[in-house]
C-alpha cells in the first residue's frame, strides 16, 4: 500500500520545532517551565540596590554602614532592593532569585533578610533565610511591614518607610544574637569581606503587600459577615415577636376579650380546682348523722 501525507506531517513537525526554539511562543524551553528570571547584579555596596531612585544617599550610606557592623557581629546581611517593576516575573519569584543568587546571609547560618520594593507595581516583598525563621517568624515580619513600611509606602514616602523598616530588622538581629549594631565606616571591610560573601541561602518565609491587603480584606469581610448575621437574627426575633402579638390579639378578639400583659402567663397556668372549704366538715357531719340514724333504728326494732 502506498503511504501518503508523510511529507506534510514532517514539515509541520519541523516548523513547530523551529517556532519553539526561536522564541515565538516564549523562547527556548518555554514549553518546559518558561524563561529564567532576569535577576539584576548587585552593586559594589551590595547591601543597597536602588534603580527606582527612591532612596536618599544618606539612607543608602546608613544601610551599608549598619550592615558592615551586623555582618561582623553575626554574619547576617539585611539587603534592600528597590526597582520600578519586576516585569512579567511575579515579585515572589523575583525576590527568591535575588536572595539565592546574591547569596544573602551567612552560608552556614542562612540568616539573611531581603526587602524588595517594586515601586511601579505598588508592591513589596520580604523574606528571610531558613536559619532564622524560628526567631524571626512570619508574624513578626508581617507586623514590621504593617507598622513600619506600609504607611510610608502608601504615601509614596519610600525613603522614610525603608529607613524605619530597616531599623526594625536590625533591632531583631540585636535581640536574637545579643549584639550591638553600629554605623561602621570601614569600607575596606566591605570590599574584602561583605560583597557577595553570603552563602547559597535557601528561601524562607515571605510576606508581601498583597498578602497583608488580602488578610485585611478577609478580616473586614469576616467582621461584616458577623454583623450581618447579628442584624438578621435581631430582625427575625422582632418579626417573630410582632407575629406572636398579632396572633394573641386576634385570638382574644375572637373570644370577645382583650389582650393584657398577664394573659400569656394566665393562659399557660394550669386551671385551679374549685375547692369548697366546708366540704370536709360537711362530710364529717353527714357521717355523724348517719350513725345517729342507725342507732335510733336499732332502738325501735328492740
Amino acid at each position: 500500500m502506498e503511504q501518503r501525507g508523510l511529507g506534510p506531517i514532517v514539515a509541520l513537525l519541523i516548523v513547530g520545532i523551529i517556532i519553539s526554539m526561536t522564541g515565538v511562543f516564549g523562547g527556548p524551553g518555554s514549553l518546559f517551565g518558561g524563561d529564567d528570571v532576569n535577576v539584576p547584579e548587585p552593586t559594589e555596596a551590595f547591601y543597597v540596590y536602588d534603580t527606582a531612585g527612591v532612596l536618599s544617599q544618606e539612607t543608602e550610606n546608613y544601610i551599608v554602614a549598619k550592615n558592615i557592623s551586623l555582618y561582623d557581629g553575626c554574619g547576617a546581611q539585611a539587603v534592600i532592593v528597590c526597582v520600578g517593576t519586576t516585569g512579567a516575573t511575579p515579585i515572589t519569584d523575583f525576590a527568591k532569585e535575588i536572595f539565592s543568587g546574591w547569596g544573602i546571609g551567612d552560608r552556614a547560618k542562612n540568616n539573611g533578610v531581603l526587602l524588595l520594593l517594586a515601586v511601579d507595581d505598588n508592591d513589596y516583598y520580604m523574606l528571610q533565610g531558613e536559619g532564622i525563621k524560628s526567631s524571626f517568624p512570619s508574624g513578626e515580619i508581617k507586623l514590621i511591614l504593617t507598622e513600619s513600611l506600609e504607611p510610608g509606602f502608601a504615601e509614596g514616602n519610600y525613603d522614610a518607610a525603608v529607613r524605619e523598616t530597616f531599623d526594625r530588622i536590625i533591632d531583631h538581629y540585636e535581640a536574637a544574637y545579643g549584639i550591638t549594631v553600629v554605623e561602621s565606616t570601614d569600607r575596606t571591610a566591605l570590599n574584602e569581606n561583605h560583597q557577595g560573601s553570603g552563602g547559597e541561602s535557601s528561601t524562607g518565609i515571605s510576606i508581601s503587600r498583597k498578602d497583608i491587603a488580602d488578610l485585611g480584606m478577609f478580616v473586614v469581610k469576616s467582621v461584616m459577615t458577623m454583623i450581618k448575621i447579628v442584624i438578621i437574627g435581631l430582625v427575625l426575633i422582632i418579626i417573630g415577636t410582632i407575629l406572636l402579638i398579632v396572633f394573641l390579639v386576634r385570638t382574644k378578639r375572637k373570644n370577645g376579650g382583650r389582650l393584657s400583659i398577664g394573659d400569656a402567663v394566665a393562659d399557660n397556668a394550669p386551671p385551679k380546682k374549685n375547692v369548697n372549704p366546708y366540704s370536709s366538715k360537711m362530710n364529717v357531719n353527714l357521717k355523724e348523722n348517719k350513725g345517729n340514724d342507725e342507732s335510733v333504728k336499732e332502738e325501735k326494732e328492740e
